[in-house]
């Protein structure tokens, strides 16, 4: 899989969604090879965009289409500065990555220095996560070739998250967070509160 990371600030939040909208409407059944994408605006008025492909080649493929151009002008009507674009082949579905009836996505977005790791700390998490956290329905972890990191989460709700993110953990769960979180520097957490899933009909 390959997965593009946009980000961008934006100044008009609703132009936005509906110029995201329009494309998955208007054009995604042309994006040859498109799986999906994640998108939404965090606290700080960031548009924050994972667009997943099947390849590298069909990303390329769909950049390339004239009216995929015109798209991006639309998109950039709506936005407060210049976007940053991540191209990133590095990723890893986890509990079938997700689902668009999601109602709150949380990406945890990192440095590491060693993606290794931090994959091998997400998959001992993943050992007791169905129990733990059945308000989790999946999640998209991606390195960009920098190290920079996203590990996009899907929650049934916010509300069940935040429930049960207090909950007391597991010995096994909590070493394995731990472990997780000493890999990584420069934390931020993007709340998607309404996240803006799409994929092909």
């Amino acid at each position: 899989m390959f997965v593009q990371i946009i980000k961008a600030p934006v100044s008009d939040r609703d132009a936005c969604r509906d110029v995201l909208a329009y494309w998955k409407d208007e054009l995604g059944a042309g994006a040859t090879g498109w799986l999906g994408t994640t998108s939404g605006i965090t606290d700080e008025g960031e548009l924050f965009a994972a667009a997943r492909f099947e390849s590298a080649e069909a990303a390329k493929a769909n950049s390339d289409r004239p009216e995929q151009g015109e798209f991006w002008e639309r998109v950039e009507a709506t936005l407060a500065g210049p976007a940053t674009f991540y191209d990133c082949t590095d990723v890893e579905v986890r509990d079938g990555g997700g689902s668009d009836g999601a109602g709150f996505v949380q990406v945890i977005e990192s440095r590491t220095d060693d993606p290794v790791a931090v994959k091998q700390a997400m998959d001992g998490m993943d050992d007791d996560g169905p129990s733990a956290r059945p308000d989790v329905m999946g999640s998209v972890g991606v390195t960009a070739p920098d190290g920079l990191h996203w590990e996009i989460i899907y929650f049934t709700s916010e509300a069940e998250a935040r429930v049960n993110e207090k909950k007391p953990r597991t010995p096994e769960l909590q070493a394995s967070m731990d472990a997780m979180m000493a890999l990584m520097r420069d934390v931020r957490f993007l709340d998607l509160h309404e996240p803006w899933l799409y994929s092909p009909s």
